[in-house]
């Protein structure tokens, strides 16, 4: 997609600079919004959680500046994905500091999303809808070892199965067994 490119080529000047003022992000997402005239952006952030203090409030203060031009000059959602809840997200800002006074930084206009963690009965659920799209089974031996392997993480539960469904064992008349999701495993170490 010519856009596409575009869009990257853009960014990556903008990384290459170095030195980003205060609305470096903004000016590249209105800019990649104005190029997608077909269809509005739905952008995802992963491990948003990991900014702090003034860069988090930087980030969404641009966030806050593209909202109003949705979706023409702006994405028309921007879903943060972190390991946290976001809304319990809570920072100081130097104005604030000195009172000791800490804040959540988001106005989550729709609503936060958590998905907590698996239970061995939800990786079964899991594993048995490959099984039914595919006919690839999973054996009990190996539902348990991925749920103990992974401790029920939903990122590790299904890495762990795309692993060994997509990448090792490609011919679905074999059985998922417990060597299989071993070999899964040691692949992603």
């Amino acid at each position: 997609m010519p856009n596409e490119k575009e869009a990257l080529n853009s960014l990556e000047k903008i990384i290459a600079q170095k030195s980003y003022d205060e609305t470096s992000f903004y000016d590249f997402l209105r800019f990649w919004a104005e190029l997608e005239t077909n269809k509005p952006i739905v952008l995802f952030l992963d491990e948003f959680d990991v900014l702090a203090g003034e860069s988090l409030v930087t980030m969404l203060t641009q966030f806050r500046t593209g909202y109003t031009d949705r979706p023409e000059h702006f994405p028309q959602t921007i879903c943060l994905v972190g390991v946290r809840d976001l809304r319990d997200y809570k920072i100081k800002i130097k104005q604030q500091e000195e009172l000791g006074i800490l804040y959540s930084p988001f106005n989550i206009k729709a609503e936060s999303l958590l998905l907590p963690i698996f239970s061995l009965e939800d990786v079964r659920a899991l594993y048995h809808q490959h099984t039914q799209e595919t006919g690839q089974p999973f054996t009990e031996e190996a539902i348990v070892y991925a749920f103990t392997q992974t401790d029920g993480q939903p990122w590790l539960v299904n890495a762990l199965a795309y692993q060994a469904c997509f990448r090792d064992l490609l011919d679905r008349s074999q059985v998922i067994s417990l060597e299989v999701l071993q070999r899964a495993r040691e692949s992603l170490n």
